[in-house]
This record gives structure tokens, sequence and C-alpha cells, in this order.
């Protein structure tokens, strides 16, 4: 993928550099990259490769923040998508990876839980928009093992899921 440099900036021209997500002892530069793709990357680049902290601008209209490494999200991270969906979390080698990822859905939607490979799996909760709320496990993004559901009207259900089915009600 090539790119141009279309402004390059001197770390002296960033505020309290100290205080950034910065590479230290390397030779940063902080610039403004147009890709052949349409994407535009502002931020900190070692060798000419996103290594420090930067924001990407993708063509489709989503916007990653945060940790870069050679080109991936590495580290702490928050990530829109152009459908108004808010990742906060810990990526590693290009995928969320944190047992405390925060999303909060368009619709109003929160989770706070765990992530791997970029899907809800591993222990999470969820408030949904309607005030009912989901807290267990999850697997590729559904209700997935031991969970209870706390609905709005005070109602509660605990149980065994499978792919969002309770299989197992437990009193």
């Amino acid at each position: 993928m090539q790119s141009t440099v279309v402004k390059k900036v001197s770390k002296d021209a960033i505020d309290f550099p100290e205080e950034q997500f910065v590479l230290k002892d390397y030779p940063i530069d902080v610039s403004m990259q147009v890709y052949d793709n349409g994407d535009v990357y502002i931020g900190q680049q070692l060798n000419g490769e996103r290594s420090g902290l930067g924001t990407l601008y993708y063509k489709n209209g989503n916007v990653h923040t945060g940790n870069w490494y050679c080109n991936i999200k590495s580290g702490c991270g928050i990530y829109f998508t152009k459908r108004g969906t808010k990742y906060i979390g810990k990526w590693t080698e290009d995928e969320l990876n944190w047992t405390n990822t925060e999303i909060e859905f368009k619709d109003g939607s929160r989770y706070v839980g765990a992530m791997t490979n970029n899907k809800i799996t591993g222990y999470g909760r969820i408030k949904y928009k309607n005030g009912d709320v989901y807290q267990g496990m999850w697997k590729a993004g559904k209700w997935h093992g031991s969970g209870e559901v706390l609905y709005k009207n005070g109602d509660r259900l605990t149980g065994e899921f499978n792919e969002n089915t309770l299989v197992k009600r437990i009193e």
C-alpha cells in the first residue's frame, strides 16, 4: 500500500509529548498520510509505518484512534463505526482482545466485558436500550453458558444458554 506524506510535524510541535503514548528513544515522525485506497492517517510513524499514537480515518467512514505498532492496532484505542457504534479497549495484533472492553451501540445499549479476536466472548454484561440486562458468559456475540437476565420489570431468569437460547433454567 503506497502512501503520500502530506505534512510532517516535528515532535517539538506537540504539547507535552511526555504525556502522550509515544515511542521514546526512536526517531518518530508525526505526519498525515493519504493512502491510495482513500484512508487517511494522522499520527506518529516509525520508519514510514504507523507506530505510536495516531488516528486512521477509513474511507468507509470508520475511525480508529489509539496506539499502533508496525501499521497494526496494538494497545489502547477507540474505534468508531460509521453506523454509530463505539468500541473502547485494547488491541493485540489488530484485534480487540481484552476482558474489560466497552461497546456503546447506536441504539443506546451498552456492553462491558470480554472480547476475543473482535468477538464478544467470555464474561460480560449488557444493558439493552429497553432496560433489560444480561450478565454471564458469551460466545461469538451470543449468550452461551451460565447467565442471568434481569428484566426491567424486576423478573429474573437464571440458566444455561446455547447461542441465545435457554437450555436449562436454574431456580
